[in-house]
């Protein structure tokens, strides 16, 4: 068997298109508030991203869109309720 580099294409977007506005998404399952926030504030930061939109699946299963905005520098202060939520708030950054 072969075996070959899987790396994502997440992380070379950046290096390809330096201005690209890059949000991405990180689901976990059954973690604290503070543990999701900490792996997507390291993801964010280990692949040169704007922010990430982080989720527990645990919520999803119980019906609950909660979902938190991180950047390099931690959580923001911003939690999306809904997808059409995520979408309203992460377009009026994008376009400011």
């Amino acid at each position: 068997m072969n075996e070959t580099d899987t790396s994502k294409i997440i992380s070379i977007i950046k290096s390809l298109s330096p201005k690209t506005y890059l949000v991405g998404f990180k689901l976990l399952e059954n973690v604290t508030k503070e543990h999701l926030i900490e792996v997507a504030r390291k993801l964010c930061d280990k692949n040169d991203m704007d922010y990430i939109i982080a989720n527990d699946l645990a919520d999803l299963r119980q019906g609950q869109h909660l979902s938190f905005l991180v950047n390099k520098d931690g959580y923001q202060n911003t939690e999306f309720h809904s997808p059409e939520d995520i979408y309203q708030k992460t377009k009026s950054m994008i376009t400011k």
